[in-house]
């Protein structure tokens, strides 16, 4: 189901900033989703039906962050304004639209912690979104293994929030993100994959941290992906 037709859903969520994946630019939502407000919005993609979006409500306003890289089709800086000042790394781990020639290359994560590597150290960045990775698929010598972008992140003073404020090691998650193919809540096609890598003080100060229900989402036909929802008292 496009975004157009589940973005009420969204807005039961209260958000003041939403990453979504496989949306449609601002100006073909404005035509067909007349209901959806927010008060700012960026945008990347080569499909105007079909890239990556930030949203922003309320008191918040967005910015991209400078000339994206071209090497990185979905990694997004944007800059947020209002009540909090940060940066966000919006991703969309489409491996497609990558740069990658061949299967040496690291994939676009792990090459965004080096390319923006000082505003991830500055402590003041949430990189978050669909990673479309998990550790159970590491495999020996794969520059594209799940468990060097985690280490890198930490080295960066970067954790995900699901983990540290659950208590999971990553690759034992009670609650999945992604339900693919029969999208049915036992599965062995369930994976979690989608993260919010935040600084670790800012996870110290964090209130809530939720994985969206799979009755609301993938069983009402919405989506096969479930919304993770994150506060954090800044």
């Amino acid at each position: 189901m496009k975004f157009d037709q589940k973005y009420q859903a969204l807005m039961q969520l209260r958000p003041d900033i939403a990453i979504v994946p496989e949306c449609a630019k601002p100006e073909v939502l404005s035509s067909k989703a007349m209901g959806f407000r927010p008060t700012s919005s960026v945008w990347c993609g080569d499909s105007a039906n079909k890239g990556l979006s930030v949203f922003a409500f309320g008191d918040y306003r967005l910015e991209l962050a400078g000339p994206r890289d071209p090497s990185l089709k979905y990694v997004m800086p944007v800059n947020v304004r209002g009540p909090t000042s940060l940066k966000v790394l919006a991703t969309w781990a489409f491996m497609g639209k990558s740069d990658m020639q061949n299967a040496s290359d690291p994939g676009p994560l792990l090459r965004s912690t080096f390319i923006y590597e000082d505003e991830l150290k500055a402590g003041r960045t949430i990189m978050a979104g669909d990673y479309n990775n998990h550790v159970r698929w590491d495999r020996p010598r794969n520059p594209r293994n799940f468990s060097d972008y985690l280490a890198r992140m930490e080295a960066l003073g970067l954790a995900s929030a699901y983990h540290e404020l659950h208590g999971e090691p990553v690759g034992e998650e009670t609650a999945q993100t992604h339900f693919w193919r029969d999208r049915k809540i036992n599965s062995a096609t369930n994976f979690h994959i989608d993260y919010i890598f935040a600084p670790k003080p800012w996870l110290a100060a964090a209130t809530k941290c939720e994985v969206g229900s799979h009755a609301d989402w993938c069983g009402a036909g919405l989506s096969d992906h479930v919304p993770l929802v994150v506060e954090f008292a800044l």
